[in-house]
């Protein structure tokens, strides 16, 4: 039995489960139609990573617990899974994923993608940087095309190290943890528990992002002060509030309003990068606001905020998360890749693995100088302040969303929301 299991790290984590869900073969089998959006590669690969954030976060969002994951991980993950994939498991993922093209060409896109919103680390500064790296762990031995091998090589930069996982496996464990660990910068210690890497596992392929960045406003250390946070309606929590004040991109509509907070990239190669907050007008309203929002409202809302003098009052937090991704997918409709009939062919010109679980890891922190974040995934497949006279108050005293949006490709890096601060 060969099992195949693909872990990425970038502000989330992914992790595959050896106990696959069995599926009705047929519905495996069943082609289906493609229908390909009219934009370029990229814009493509954007709109279908957001719109795959925005479904995740309708089934993973739960009531009053803070999260964080990245859409932008979870894409490249299953993009390297696609790049793999054949036949019906193909065009299944294609349609589920939003994925606007086959798999021969995926990758160079991924590339192109990846290209312009990152940067090379080398050049980059304390203010703003952001990094991705990919690597594949392959079993002594076994068999791989070179077609993939050269895709995760060049399309996805990845690394190729040969491990032994049937004998060594948990040398394996340590030394794939110590991998990610050094590329999250800490931020996620052990993707992998004891155990959690069979010696049956053939193949891990890894893919790590990293992102720390300063406001290009600062939030003044002094200013910052205890403050009540009301989380529901029974209940109220004291939390450490930072304030700045000056202006800001802002736009309040009839039950919420956003705001922009830049990171400072004047010195970072052309970096783009913001957070959005986003808090709902009813100070309870945050449950049924998660109904409404979308990748088209956040765009919208995004192109009609304008410079406005505020004074803005947010909660310090840390958040750590993570999630089991193959029953959300599943229920999506993508059944194939998890069921007998998988074919993945084109990693290993056979017809022998399927994906049995997929989960996500991520950390965010905030305060008052800026955002550190960093993220895991992996895949196993297995065989079959003062106060401004004329300024604005936005203050965050209850729950709400956050989006990390890279400005050059519109990509969300990381999305999430806090409804009980904790730091």
């Amino acid at each position: 039995m060969n099992y195949f299991l693909i872990c990425y790290a970038l502000l989330a984590t992914l992790l595959l489960d050896a106990q696959s869900p069995q599926n009705d073969g047929n519905q495996a089998n069943k082609k289906t139609e493609i229908n390909l959006p009219s934009m370029n590669q990229g814009q493509s690969l954007v709109l279908a990573s957001n719109n795959l954030g925005f479904q995740i976060f309708q089934e993973i969002k739960n009531g009053e617990e803070n999260l964080v994951f990245s859409p932008y991980s979870l894409s490249i993950g299953l993009g390297m899974v696609y790049a793999g994939a054949d036949g019906s498991t193909q065009s299944q993922m294609a349609r589920v994923l939003r994925f606007p093209l086959r798999g021969d060409s995926i990758g160079p896109s991924f590339n192109l993608l990846t290209k312009t919103v990152t940067k090379d680390p080398r050049k980059l500064n304390d203010d703003l940087s952001l990094s991705i790296a990919n690597s594949l762990w392959i079993q002594h031995g076994h068999p791989i095309l070179p077609l993939f091998s050269k895709s995760i090589a060049n399309d996805f930069r990845g690394q190729l190290k040969n491990v032994d996982f049937t004998s060594h496996a948990e040398e394996a464990r340590i030394e794939i943890n110590t991998w990610i660990k050094e590329r999250t910068q800490g931020k996620i210690p052990q993707l992998f528990d004891r155990g959690e890497i069979p010696n049956i596992t053939r193949m891990l392929l890894i893919s790590t992002i990293y992102m720390r960045g300063k406001w290009l406003k600062p939030f003044n250390e002094d200013f910052t002060r205890q403050t009540p946070f009301y989380p529901h309606e029974s209940k109220s929590m004291t939390v450490p509030m930072m304030t700045v004040t000056g202006t800001f991109s802002y736009l309040k509509g009839s039950d919420f309003s956003i705001v922009e907070l830049p990171y400072d990239s004047r010195n970072s190669e052309g970096l783009d990068v913001s957070m959005y907050v986003i808090l709902p007008k009813d100070i309870f309203g945050l449950s049924m606001f998660e109904k409404k929002i979308n990748e088209q409202n956040l765009q919208s809302w995004i192109s009609k905020m304008a410079p406005t003098q505020l004074i803005i009052s947010m909660p310090k937090f840390k958040i750590v998360s993570a999630f089991s991704f193959d029953g959300i997918l599943a229920k999506m409709g993508m059944v194939a890749p998890f069921s007998d009939n998988a074919d993945f062919s084109k990693i290993n010109g056979l017809q022998d693995l399927k994906i049995s679980k997929i989960v996500q890891k991520s950390y965010i922190m905030v305060n008052e100088k800026g955002t550190e974040a960093a993220a895991a995934a992996g895949i196993i497949a297995v065989s079959k302040s003062a106060v401004i006279g004329s300024s604005e108050i936005f203050l965050v005293d209850h729950p709400f969303m956050f989006f990390i949006l890279d400005k050059t490709s519109g990509g969300i890096l990381f999305m999430g929301k806090v409804t009980q601060p904790q730091f």
